[in-house]
């Protein structure tokens, strides 16, 4: 099974981890449990602008992968 994995939101103002070190782990954790990653990470700019409320730098992050295992429905 191929599949995309995005992530987004995960930055907290109250904590020291943001999106780009929740990716890292959840990457890590899918290359032990056999997944076959075709690119590290890549990080995705989003809008800039006054009216959207982000902590930092407003980004998101994405991997591609492939599973011998099927998804639970």
């Amino acid at each position: 099974m191929k599949f995309w994995l995005c992530i987004d939101d995960t930055d907290d103002k109250t904590k020291n981890i943001g999106t780009g070190t929740i990716a890292g782990y959840i990457y890590d954790r899918l290359v032990e449990q056999g997944c076959r990653m075709k690119y590290r990470i890549t990080r995705h700019q989003l809008l800039l602008d006054p009216a959207i409320a982000y902590t930092s730098h407003n980004s998101s992050m994405c991997m591609e992968g492939e599973s011998e295992r099927q998804a639970d429905a």
